[in-house]
């Protein structure tokens, strides 16, 4: 199965509980943002595909004014795929890791701290890439492409520190002993 964005996170989504699409529209932008505003024209096909292919079932439900209300939830078939695209993240596709990173709290803490590790190690390599470029080509270059390269610089930078402390609060919290329980 060729797997979309949008599958990988409507079966995140539907991890939570089952939920009909209203709900599952409504989450997406509320976990993924606003940009991930989803229309029902694509939803739809996507919650039947993953019928079809056995990683959603829905049930129906009578609803108060007498309209049957599909809800669907994640099989047990679902949820393996979906660990499996999780772990197997796209580290060099930001797109797709920030899709995979809004789902981490389901990943085990080595697993995250791998991941993060990897994106970091490619953003290193990118920067490194951009400032070439820069050193390379800065009298060659108009002041868009300046102004653009030295954006990627920036935001790649940033997005370096926010994985370091991610990481590090990852081993941070991994090394405190469990929190007991009271009785």
């Amino acid at each position: 199965m060729t797997t979309s964005s949008l599958e990988i996170a409507v079966l995140g989504l539907l991890k939570e509980g089952p939920m009909h699409g209203y709900e599952i529209s409504r989450r997406l932008s509320t976990t993924l943002g606003p940009l991930w505003t989803i229309s029902f024209g694509s939803l739809y096909p996507c919650l039947k595909r993953l019928r079809k292919s056995g990683m959603v079932r829905e049930t129906r439900a009578e609803g108060a004014r007498l309209r049957r209300k599909t809800t669907y939830e994640i099989t047990t078939e679902g949820e393996t795929f979906f660990f499996e695209q999780l772990e197997h993240g796209a580290v060099y596709d930001t797109d797709r890791f920030r899709l995979r990173f809004a789902f981490f709290r389901y990943l085990p803490t080595e697993s995250r701290i791998g991941l993060m590790e990897r994106r970091r190690a490619y953003l290193q390599e990118k920067l490194l890439e951009f400032k070439e470029s820069l050193r390379s080509a800065q009298d060659r270059i108009d002041a868009y492409s300046l102004s653009l390269i030295n954006h990627g610089v920036q935001a790649t930078e940033q997005d370096i520190r926010w994985l370091e402390e991610l990481i590090d609060q990852e081993r941070a919290s991994d090394k405190r002993p469990p929190k007991s329980r009271r009785t």
